[in-house]
């Protein structure tokens, strides 16, 4: 018998889920083609896992539906309407229909998609591994963190049609290859600039000559005087080449104040203070050269080695420190204090870390809080934890 398709009453379909699970918050649209699923129908007698559409025109005789449900992904399926498909008698005019996914046999190509303005809108394309039509935001891509199209960008997309986006969005499309190519946008890269700072200039010469002079006291003009006050000194530090500070005193006329500083030959001045002090060349505050000590081998060239001398146990430094700095440019505030610091034997320069002392006995630290300017630097003194690096004197901050 021939089957004639009813033509005159509305048609329904149920939909079926999943036997195995529950969704929730289910959404269905549905559409007469699978790039124009749009529309939003209401599922009526949802229960557990079936869907059932009803109201549907009755000369349709196809429809695609669009399941949007919470705990899986959204997929687009054909549904035949057409009750004479398959059969040669029809029995009910509502067939009960499982979806059937669009075949992903297809061609695929490569397209690229540029956005002049952002783009909240979904793109529309066909998956070239499951064939289903897609439609999705852009936070569906990795690339994007946010819903919309970032103004500017590009999006690659392989696809069995050519991608659709929205009126609202000015996107420009492209067919840049057949077939799927990997096409990983580069990113701009803005480069930071990295400051050049100019280092202190260090003078190095093969050609040094040090000596070790003494600072004491000779008998005044005034001979009832039992006080000269305080003298003033610069040198030129052997160690480190840089112009450094020294005050002394003595209470008792005549006797020699023990000051000894290592010096470039010629170097010392007296800038302030009595009269009544005077320079002259001392011993045994220069560490002498090390001898070379050749050992022996069977074979080869003879490797020196060197004894550090231990005569001294400390480094003199002469100072000027203040509770404060200000910047730009580093510089202490105020005049600052003049005192003389040590450091354990060997450590002419300062670093990061050093460790500064009162006592040359290198047994009290010299407090912290204070900010020290020596060696052409502003540190910051912490005490048992030692020096902290502020900045090159005279330099912006």
């Amino acid at each position: 018998m021939a089957c004639t398709p009813d033509t005159v009453t509305p048609k329904g379909v149920t939909i079926n889920l999943n036997s195995g699970s529950d969704y929730t918050n289910c959404t269905v649209y549905t559409g007469l083609t699978d790039s124009t699923v749009t529309g939003t129908t209401n599922c009526v007698n949802i229960t557990g896992t079936t869907c059932t559409l009803t109201g549907l025109s009755a000369t349709l005789m196809e429809v695609f539906v669009k399941i949007d449900c919470e705990g899986c992904c959204s997929n687009t399926f054909r549904v035949n309407l057409d009750e004479c498909c398959g059969y040669e008698e029809v029995l009910t005019p509502t067939p009960t229909s499982t979806p059937t996914p669009t075949s992903s046999a297809c061609t695929c190509s490569t397209y690229r998609i540029e956005f002049p303005t952002n783009c909240g809108e979904p793109i529309g394309w066909t998956d070239c591994d499951s064939g289903i039509l897609m439609s999705e935001q852009a936070n569906y891509f990795p690339q994007y963190d946010d819903t919309y199209f970032d103004e500017g960008s590009v999006l690659y997309l392989c696809s069995c049609t050519v991608p659709n986006v929205s009126v609202g969005c000015d996107a420009s499309i492209d067919l840049i290859s057949s077939g799927c190519v990997d096409v990983t946008p580069t990113p701009t890269v803005t480069p930071t600039a990295t400051p050049t700072v100019t280092p202190t200039p260090t003078t190095t010469s093969t050609d040094v000559t040090c000596t070790c002079y003494e600072l004491y006291t000779t008998p005044d003009l005034n001979p009832t005087s039992a006080y000269l006050g305080n003298s003033t000194f610069t040198y030129r530090s052997c160690g480190t080449n840089e112009i450094e500070m020294i005050q002394i005193s003595d209470e008792s006329l005549g006797n020699p104040s023990g000051t000894l500083i290592c010096a470039r030959t010629g170097s010392v001045e007296q800038t302030a203070g009595d009269s009544g002090y005077s320079i002259e060349a001392g011993t045994n505050c220069c560490e002498p050269t090390p001898t070379a000590t050749p050992t022996a081998t069977s074979t080869g060239t003879s490797t020196p080695t060197t004894t550090p001398s231990t005569t001294h146990a400390y480094v003199e430094h002469s100072i000027f420190w203040a509770f404060n700095y200000d910047c730009p440019p580093y510089e202490l505030v105020g005049e600052g204090t003049l005192t003389t610091v040590y450091t354990s034997a060997g450590i002419t320069t300062w670093g990061l870390g050093t460790l500064v002392y009162s006592n040359s006995s290198l047994t009290t630290y010299f407090p912290g809080g204070r900010y020290i300017e020596y060696q052409g630097y502003i540190w910051e003194n912490d005490g048992e934890n030692g020096l902290i690096e502020i900045g090159i004197v005279g330099e912006p901050c």
